[in-house]
């Protein structure tokens, strides 16, 4: 029996699609041998960060940090607009002692795929003036520009009164 030309056009054809299908299996196969690397390399950084976390605080230790001489600074990551008649917007906290040292507030709740660090973020300035008031701070302002900071410092005395 002879090969004709449309015969050998059509196991070509087969052969081809063979090795693209390899080819397409064994990028998918790499793909995710990459992407188990990023999650090890991830869980790896998570629990570096929890055993060491030099530059990160919960609420609770940054409470401890401010009464204990840490100035609050008070970083807008995102432009506030109004809505509704509510300020919105993207804040984060940080406490900062007098040599430069900062620790950024993070939540105390753990993500459900991981113990991951997580910074804690404010979105109205409803949350952030609550949590500043709770702090002991009774006069608040904020930053509204992406970029800009706000420093805040308990005094060692009550505020006085206005009147004079």
């Amino acid at each position: 029996m002879r090969n004709t030309g449309v015969e050998r056009k059509l196991t070509q054809d087969k052969t081809a699609s063979c090795n693209q299908n390899s080819i397409i299996v064994i990028m998918a196969h790499r793909n995710q041998l990459l992407r188990c690397a990023q999650r090890q390399e991830e869980r790896a950084v998570a629990i570096d960060l929890q055993k060491e976390a030099p530059n990160v605080v919960t609420e609770a230790g940054f409470k401890m940090l401010v009464e204990s001489g840490y100035s609050v600074e008070v970083v807008c990551k995102q432009d506030a607009y109004r809505k509704n008649s509510v300020w919105h917007g993207v804040w984060l906290l940080r406490a900062v002692n007098e040599d430069g040292v900062e620790k950024e507030l993070v939540t105390a709740r753990a993500r459900p795929d991981g113990d991951f660090i997580q910074l804690r973020v404010f979105k109205t300035v409803t949350g952030l003036t609550s949590f500043l008031i709770d702090l002991g701070f009774s006069v608040v302002a904020f930053p509204v520009y992406e970029g800009q900071r706000w420093t805040y410092t308990l005094a060692d005395t009550p505020d006085d009164d206005s009147d004079g």
